[in-house]
């Protein structure tokens, strides 16, 4: 019976090193197992051979610190007394040395831990390029958002959950008067916007939270005293953690007011001589009623008089 599941405990295990081994094998990041004792490299997957030039014929067996690639990194940052004393190591940013003599940048991870009752140090390596190029990529990404939003004719400005403006653009200051610092931190509906329009802008704005966007017409303050008619599209990224507000794109729409209203004036105008002619043409119709009423009246009494004549 004892045998039994000691040989089932022994497939147990052998499947878990499997597994382990597996890992090792298909892992996309270098992982080194050194001799927790004498630092002697006893495993180096293969990514990490790859990212070095080296064959595990020519690393394994061999101290660590002791290897071309990692001589430098031992000498400036890495300790091997450190690595067996320390639980956790964590160098943000060492440097390799390839097979062909190019160095790498590296991030290096270590930790030590009991395997087969002796000690372990398990390194794990990751190249930083990728990671340094993708940074690169977010960086140039955020400038052109930045220089976008710094150039764009319509005022950006976000807005927090509770209602003060976080950030606004330099072209507030070409079409409201005031500086970006001046509108930055306020309750920008109650300080900015106008008595009548401000219920309206508050709706839109508890929209734009609840529902991710809303537009709104409204009118803003300018710093010399004067109404600004403006409209605006929110969208809420309340859950984007590097904005945590509501986006608002602000656009100054006076010409196009003033165009409305030109034209609303001129549609006035064209009703009120449309009804004039119409009314005038009602009054003419009516009136050619009454001649032709009276025409017929006029013929009426001159029957009746000719009849009277006849009779004398």
């Amino acid at each position: 019976m004892d045998t039994e599941i000691d040989k089932i405990e022994c497939e147990k295990i052998t499947d878990s090193e499997i597994r382990f081994r597996r890992f090792f094998e298909f892992s996309q990041i270098g992982i080194i197992l050194l001799n927790g004792e004498s630092g002697l490299i006893d495993y180096i997957n293969p990514f990490m051979l790859n990212m070095i030039g080296y064959t595990g014929k020519e690393m394994k067996g061999k101290k660590l610190w002791e290897t071309d690639s990692f001589k430098e990194a031992f000498s400036d940052k890495l300790n091997f007394k450190a690595l067996q004393s320390e639980k956790n190591i964590y160098n943000e940013e060492i440097k390799l040395k390839t097979k062909d003599g190019r160095e790498i940048d590296a991030n290096f991870l270590s930790n030590i831990y009991p395997m087969d009752h002796q000690k372990v140090i398990q390194c794990v390596v990751q190249g930083t390029a990728k990671q340094k190029e993708l940074e690169e990529k977010i960086r140039a990404s955020e400038q052109r958002f930045v220089q976008l939003i710094k150039h764009s004719f319509d005022t950006i400005s976000v807005v927090d959950a509770d209602g003060i403006q976080r950030y606004v653009s330099d072209s507030a200051f070409i079409h409201f008067g005031y500086k970006p610092s001046e509108l930055t931190n306020i309750p920008v509906i109650q300080e900015m916007i106008h008595p009548e329009d401000q219920s309206l802008l508050m709706e839109a704005f508890l929209k734009t939270v609840k529902e991710g966007y809303a537009e709104a017409r409204y009118r803003h303050r300018h710093k010399n005293g004067g109404w600004i008619d403006v409209e605006a599209i929110g969208s809420s990224q309340m859950d984007n953690p590097d904005i945590k507000g509501v986006v608002v794109n602000v656009r100054v729409i006076t010409e196009r007011v003033e165009a409305e209203k030109k034209l609303r004036k001129a549609y006035e105008e064209v009703k009120k001589m449309n009804d004039f002619l119409i009314n005038r043409e009602i009054k003419m119709v009516e009136l050619k009623k009454e001649e032709q009423q009276l025409i017929e009246e006029i013929d009426q009494l001159k029957k009746e008089n000719e009849i009277l004549k006849t009779k004398k």
